[in-house]
């Protein structure tokens, strides 16, 4: 019930451009995992279009382009990619949700204020790495990345954020943060 209500949200909020912009664009989609099959199409684009992320958290979005502007190609592309990360990030979510609530006997409603406060932070922290666009084929690809993730501004977004949160529970989420994202999320 949780993922579905989340993942309906963010749905809600990522497709809202999309949905805008419905009567303009193709009615097939493209997907990542396409992009292998379609070498001889996009002959000219970088080794990473066609490669696996290699680092953690790193993701791939692809959109077709609309009326042959670039831009709005790589803005879909760039949505496709933000959704396809704040999945990881329900995964984890959901992973140590209900171990949170018998340790520390909050409600629902306050590991829900959780997750949204902390992919909210994460959001902030996604940055464009590279871009690709294909004019011929009608193919935007873009690479987004976590920079700056910091487990201590975490920890300020969750006092700030989320009411009656103790420090032993701020201090735990900080810890499965930084199992979680690791190198990628540094202590200060």
């Amino acid at each position: 019930m949780f993922k579905r209500m989340v993942l309906i949200a963010l749905l809600g909020v990522f497709s809202s451009v999309s949905l805008s912009a419905k009567s303009i664009l193709r009615d097939d989609g493209i997907l990542v995992s396409d992009l292998k099959s379609m070498k001889s199409e996009l002959s000219d684009a970088p080794a990473w279009v066609f490669e696996d992320a290699k680092i953690p958290y790193e993701e791939m979005g692809v959109a077709y382009i609309p009326v042959s502007n670039k831009y709005l190609g790589i803005e879909q592309a760039t949505l496709n990619a933000k959704l396809s990360l704040i999945v990881v990030f329900h995964e984890i979510m959901i992973k140590y949700k209900k171990r949170f609530m018998e340790q520390f006997h909050e409600s629902e409603q306050t590991t829900t204020n959780i997750s949204y406060a902390i992919y909210n932070y994460l959001a902030t922290k996604i940055q464009v790495s590279d871009t690709y666009t294909n004019l011929k084929s009608e193919v935007a690809v873009v690479k987004i990345k976590l920079v700056g993730c910091q487990i201590e501004q975490i920890k300020r977004y969750l006092k700030a954020s989320v009411e009656n949160l103790n420090d032993n529970e701020i201090a735990y989420i900080a810890k499965v943060a930084q199992k979680e994202f690791g190198s990628v999320c540094a202590l200060r």
